[in-house]
This record gives structure tokens, C-alpha cells and sequence, in this order.
């Protein structure tokens, strides 16, 4: 019984960060400035959340706006490759590149270690080698 509750609860975690995942998409998906390529772009103009290396001068429109696809792409190759055996950990390893991005770029230490820290959940470990 302790097991299977085990497992359980690890399966409704694991349903959390996809789902956080979805639901972002979906967020991104219903204002105009993902669809349009400008987020990234708005974020890179605004002091408060770029770095003096990462700024709009720096980066540029177009890189911008490909990192803005880029962004909504992952999301829907989280919620895919996560679930397939043979993309998890690929996609495990752009994910921490890209919330690492995030952490460095925009200063938000909280939400990229968040979210980092759930992607253990997603790590299998033969306990038998432990």
C-alpha cells in the first residue's frame, strides 16, 4: 500500500507540471504578443526583468521573436516529451538550459529553481542501485 501511494502521489505531482505546462500554453496562446512574436521583445525593453547582457540592443528584434517561438514550441514539446521514454530526458536537459535562461537573464530565481526542482520528479531511479 505504501508503494502504490507512492506512486500515486508521484503521478499527480508529475500531472501538476504538465499541466502547469499546458495551461501556460494555452495563457501565451490568448494575448496577441506570443502570437505576434513581441514577448520576448517586450520583456528584453524592460530594465526590471533583462539583464545588462541580455537587452534588447543586444539581442535584437528577430532573435527576440525567434526565442518568443521557441518558448511556446517547448512548452507543447514539454508536455509530449515527458510522457515518450525515448525524448524525456532530451527534453529534461532543454529544459534546464532554458529555465537557467530564464534564472540568469531574468532574475527570477524563485520560479526557474521551482521548476527546476520538479523536474526530478520526471528522473527515474533504480532503487536497486542505491
Amino acid at each position: 500500500l505504501e508503494q502504490t501511494m507512492s506512486r500515486f502521489f508521484v503521478f499527480i505531482s508529475k500531472s501538476q507540471v504538465v499541466f502547469m505546462y499546458v495551461c501556460s500554453f494555452f495563457y501565451k496562446l490568448s494575448g496577441s504578443s506570443w502570437i505576434q512574436g513581441k514577448a520576448i521583445e517586450i520583456i528584453l525593453l524592460d530594465p526590471q526583468y533583462s539583464s545588462a547582457f541580455f537587452s534588447y540592443e543586444m539581442f535584437g528584434g528577430i532573435g527576440a521573436a525567434a526565442l518568443n517561438y521557441f518558448v511556446l514550441l517547448y512548452h507543447l514539446l514539454f508536455v509530449v516529451g515527458v510522457c515518450t521514454k525515448r525524448f524525456r530526458n532530451k527534453i529534461l536537459c532543454l529544459g534546464i538550459i532554458f529555465h537557467l535562461g530564464i534564472l540568469w537573464v531574468m532574475g527570477l530565481p524563485d520560479f526557474s529553481l521551482f521548476v527546476l526542482a520538479s523536474y526530478t520528479l520526471f528522473i527515474k531511479v533504480d532503487e536497486s542501485k542505491i
